[in-house]
């Protein structure tokens, strides 16, 4: 509806100004976030002066280009624009990564993963969805794994919901998974609150070995 309307462009930068803004906050109050992954909109890679507003975000907020993750779609990956390749370019000259969101869904070609500065796939829920029921998924979701093991990038299993799921992915050796079996979508409140659980969990089970929060 967004897009429909002519607004997807500026509630992107909305999101990511907002997220920028609550990531400083979590820098300040030595909360330990990684970095904060944002989904912009390919209209926005057709702006010739989004790589200069992402960088004047960062500085605004103190924050260092490694705390921001842009997250794209396959159409930003195989859209003509010139303006889409150089902001692309310019982001990862900018220090800031991109990940290919929802991959297997769309069109994308391998020739596009080895030409363009990716540094990591996430693997549409679809795939792990059938994991239970289908041998082609399962070894769909292992060769993507392998493929982008050769090119270097990582790769995210998205929408993990069961431990049959978790069981194979682990065993695949996937380096992250996401998901409604570890957590459903968090304010940043709670998300502090379900980080210093599990932290405390972990170091809990480093001393005692494994036990169960429920």
């Amino acid at each position: 509806m967004a897009e429909e309307c002519g607004l997807i462009a500026e509630l992107s930068l909305w999101v990511l100004r907002q997220a920028c803004k609550q990531m400083a906050d979590w820098r300040h109050r030595g909360i330990d976030i990684p970095r904060v992954s944002v989904n912009i909109s390919a209209i926005n890679f057709r702006e010739p002066a989004l790589s200069l507003q992402i960088a004047g975000l960062l500085d605004e907020h103190g924050l260092s280009p490694d705390d921001l993750t842009l997250e794209i779609t396959e159409s930003v990956m195989l859209d003509p624009d010139p303006d889409v390749l150089e902001n692309i370019e310019a982001i990862y000259v900018l220090g800031v990564r991109l990940s290919l969101d929802d991959f297997g869904t769309g069109y994308s070609s391998l020739s596009h993963l080895h030409r363009l500065p990716i540094s990591e796939l996430k693997l549409d829920q679809s795939f792990v969805r059938d994991i239970d029921t289908s041998a082609i998924a399962r070894t769909l979701t292992s060769s993507v794994l392998r493929i982008g093991e050769s090119l270097g990038m990582k790769v995210v299993a998205e929408g993990v919901e069961t431990e049959s799921q978790h069981r194979f992915l682990t065993e695949q050796r996937f380096p992250v998974l996401q998901g409604y079996l570890f957590s459903p979508p968090l304010l940043p409140a709670p998300l502090e609150h379900w980080l210093a659980e599990h932290r405390y969990t972990a170091a809990v089970e480093a001393e005692t070995g494994p036990v169960r929060v429920s």
